[in-house]
């Protein structure tokens, strides 16, 4: 979730959508869990301006009061969380964390140790994993991040299954009843670590890195994943055996236009920081105070910029971007771009 209004100026996903969303659940369940699969202080544009605070800060809101702490929400950090990866900015991961009302969850990072012998990332909202008891069963939660090169205040990303049999070990050994992993993970390692650790695994796979929405099986243990941006969230409803096998219902609800009508104390919230962005840029740039409003120009036909799309194949706006690229080099004897 990259951007707290969400998409298409505001029609689909949002954060207010998500804090509307989860108050009608805890109508019926008040103690429900919020989970976050990672990926969300960059990359934005508000980002590059506020490194995030304008996340946390709408982040921190879900739970209707942005200064008390949340103890049922949990992140799992994604590789973006990293996109600023030299020393220095080992501070702005700490400041994040440190001013979250919810817990970071960060089961197989090794952080750097500064001189003081302190990893360089460290907040009392920041541990590998988590016990919270919701709907009578006490629930094991860790977290999962797949590796990502280059960033200089991390020592190791240890590997997932080595990792989740040590974590699920600790939780069991705390009475845990059932265990989630909330990863960041290709959906194909999330498929592996269930293969390989068996009846050791995890009951239940809560991920994001996909973008798209994911609900696979494997050996009766569920994988699931909603889309990028807060278009859809997954619902997951657990029930506890008396045999101890745990049953999985789940249900993928889109987020758009009045279902659910945005609440109105996050939009609220998500609409002081899109103004104050606003002012701030075009002031910055010495342009006019709508300067983001400004239209360059007008395209004859659809310019698909869809990241799962752009991502993935030959899109109209890529080939657009190309041939500007071809005109503005072709002086300097550029063929392709």
């Amino acid at each position: 979730v990259y951007r707290i209004e969400g998409l298409q100026e505001g029609k689909i996903g949002g954060l207010a959508r998500v804090r509307a969303l989860r108050k009608e659940l805890e109508r019926e369940a008040p103690d429900l869990l919020m989970l976050h699969g990672g990926d969300f202080l960059f990359p934005s544009f508000a980002s590059r301006m506020y490194r995030g605070a304008q996340m946390i800060a709408a982040l921190n809101d879900l739970d209707g009061d942005p200064d008390a702490f949340d103890p049922r929400m949990f992140a799992t950090l994604g590789n973006h969380e990293f996109d600023q990866r030299r020393m220095a900015a080992s501070r702005i991961l700490s400041d994040r964390t440190e001013e979250s009302q919810f817990r970071w969850l960060a089961g197989n990072i090794t952080f750097v140790k500064g001189s003081d012998g302190r990893p360089l990332v460290a907040s009392k909202n920041l541990a590998r994993t988590a016990i919270v008891e919701s709907g009578g069963i006490r629930i094991g939660l860790f977290g999962l991040t797949i590796p990502t090169l280059g960033v200089e205040y991390i020592a190791d990303f240890a590997g997932e299954q080595a990792a989740a049999r040590e974590l699920i070990a600790q939780l069991r050994a705390q009475k845990a009843e059932v265990i989630i992993a909330v990863t960041h993970l290709n959906a194909s390692d999330d498929r592996r670590l269930i293969e390989a650790l068996g009846d050791e695994g995890p009951d239940l796979v809560i991920g994001g890195h996909e973008h798209e929405p994911v609900r696979i099986e494997v050996k009766g243990r569920w994988i699931l994943k909603a889309d990028a941006g807060a278009r859809t969230a997954t619902i997951v409803r657990l029930t506890r055996k008396a045999d101890g096998s745990v049953a999985v219902k789940s249900e993928l609800r889109p987020l758009a236009g009045e279902s659910p009508r945005p609440d109105p104390q996050v939009q609220g919230l998500v609409n002081e920081w899109l103004g104050r962005q606003q002012r701030e840029f075009c002031a910055a740039a010495k342009a006019a105070p709508d300067c983001l409003l400004e239209r360059y120009g007008h395209a004859t036909t659809e310019l698909e910029a869809e990241e799962t799309k752009i991502r993935g194949r030959e899109a109209s706006l890529g080939n657009w971007v190309a041939d500007r690229m071809l005109e503005a080099f072709r002086p300097c004897g550029a063929q392709v771009a």
